[in-house]
């Protein structure tokens, strides 16, 4: 599912994210799957917000803001829990703050998340440079039901 934010006929971010099961889930996350079944059991319906990108000139003007909130009132009654994998520094996640605007919650942080993904794939990091990637990642989720 693609949310996109313009002006002027112009896209200036965008979010994409997936409905998917746990089999789906687990494809799209690099996390151990005994931990995320026994972290999700009684989860059936999962919503996975993969990206979301906005214009360096856009930024910070609360573009990023309305793509969750778009994402969250159009997926909400078609899934039980929406998550979030955010890139993080030193322990702080910069869109987690916008996140937990929403009520997302802090699952779990993993260290060094992309670091045999950035090998296999053999990309850069913005931060880190080339591989590997040492970045750590923070899981967030927004409960829909129960």
């Amino acid at each position: 599912m693609i949310h996109i934010y313009q002006q002027k006929d112009i896209i200036i971010g965008f979010s994409i994210g997936h409905f998917c099961n746990f089999n789906q889930l687990v494809e799209f996350l690099f996390i151990n799957p005994q931990w995320i079944r026994s972290s999700f059991s009684e989860t059936k319906r999962f919503f996975y917000r993969k990206v979301i990108c906005t214009m360096p000139e856009f930024e910070h003007q609360g573009i990023a803001h309305q793509l969750v909130k778009q994402s969250i009132e159009s997926v909400q009654s078609k899934c039980d829990i929406i998550l979030s994998i955010c890139w993080n520094k030193s322990g702080v996640a910069p869109f987690g703050k916008i996140l937990e605007a929403f009520n997302f919650e802090v699952i779990k942080v993993f260290n060094e998340y992309w670091k045999q993904d950035s090998i296999d794939k053999k990309y850069l990091c913005a931060i880190c440079g080339t591989p590997p990637c040492l970045c750590d990642a923070t899981l967030y989720a927004l409960n829909i039901v129960g």
